[in-house]
């Protein structure tokens, strides 16, 4: 597995862009300089904005194009960069620190991006495929001569992609500096990723450390690091507030790394279906039955979504690749939590999977 490299900062030069930049493109620099200190939620959300106003900016559509991959969502990256390449944009890159990029147009860059992205998909793809089994060798009478199973082809497994190149247009003003591309150059080959940890801080929460940036950048995945933390908080004892309730300072909290996000994307592919087992309007109120069903092995999350005008809170367990499996896990969730009725399933959208699926 390959090591992604730190963002290095390269400029561009933008034909008449400079003195009349308009709000989509402020929106991508907002997106850039969000995706430079790593806080991939508050750029998509300025990126949303800027191809809301002007869907085919060329510089909004290669920022979002570097979140989606940054963040394991491959398919929605390579629209980003296919798009790209299909407006052929004129800009070209003048000045690079890395040199290779110097004199290259938006849409050379949106091809190295996919490259470094399809090559981040075989390597997934090589990873996946099961073991060969080691050769055999055939008994012979004495007589005769061994034969040995021949070992089958072993192919060198793709290199890793690095992180893509983003680009930003300048901030409006008389004489702006010019726009900005970010560039992740080819990362050098090192052992799988190790586990990533988060050390407490004073009077922080779960809910705390989940909203961290430089964690998960979402409250809400609070679940995914009691999952991965169960032994370590196993002992602290269950109420309705433990999202909130502060932890032991300086205590070690395991958490999914990005590397980690693109592998278990990969790994729960298509699998769409969740069951719904509750909804209410505070989320203190889904806690116990949360915490109940992490404990018996089900991979449960929440998500909030509006009804009549109110915030409701939603606790969901998946991810599975039917109706069928879904419907077996209802039942046992209702033989779990001793409910009346039956959890429904439901096959969620893409965004919500690639929200929390991998966590």
């Amino acid at each position: 597995m390959k090591a992604l490299c730190w963002l290095v900062l390269l400029a561009l030069s933008i034909a008449g862009l400079v003195g009349c930049a308009t709000q989509d493109m402020e929106l991508s620099n907002e997106g850039f300089q969000a995706i430079s200190g790593k806080n991939y939620g508050q750029a998509e959300t300025s990126l949303e904005k800027a191809l809301s106003i002007n869907p085919d900016n060329p510089y909004a559509l290669l920022n979002m194009g570097v979140v989606y991959q940054e963040t394991g969502r491959l398919s929605k990256a390579r629209q980003m960069y296919e798009k790209v390449i299909a407006l052929q944009p004129k800009e070209v890159a003048e000045e690079s620190n890395t040199g290779s990029f110097a004199g290259k147009g938006l849409a050379d860059i949106a091809r190295e991006n996919l490259k470094l992205l399809e090559a981040k998909e075989a390597e997934l793809t090589v990873r996946r495929k099961p073991v060969e089994p080691a050769p055999q060798t055939i008994s012979t009478p004495p007589d005769a001569k061994a034969v040995t199973t021949p070992p089958p082809e072993i192919k060198a497994p793709a290199p890793v992609a690095a992180a893509p190149a983003m680009v930003t247009p300048a901030p409006p003003a008389a004489a702006a500096p010019p726009a900005a591309v970010a560039v992740l150059p080819p990362a050098e080959s090192r052992a799988p990723a190790t586990e990533s940890f988060y050390r407490v801080k004073k009077n922080e929460s779960l809910l705390d450390i989940a909203g961290r940036q430089d964690v998960y950048g979402d409250a809400l995945k609070w679940p995914s690091l009691f999952r991965l933390n169960r032994t370590a908080l196993e002992k602290m004892k269950v109420t309705d507030n433990l999202p909130t309730e502060k932890l032991p300072e300086g205590l070690r909290i395991k958490y999914v790394s990005r590397d980690e996000v693109s592998e278990r994307l990969v790994e729960v592919a298509d699998r769409l279906w969740v069951v719904d087992v509750a909804s209410a309007k505070s989320m203190n109120a889904v806690v116990p039955d949360a915490i109940l069903l992490m404990r018996k092995g089900y991979s449960a999350y929440l998500t909030k979504s509006q009804l009549a005008g109110e915030e409701w809170t939603r606790l969901r367990v998946g991810f599975y690749k039917d109706i069928l499996e879904a419907l077996k896990v209802s039942e046992e969730v209702k033989a779990l939590l001793k409910i009346s009725e039956t959890p429904m399933p439901m096959k969620i959208d893409k965004k919500e999977w690639e929200r929390f699926a991998a966590y």
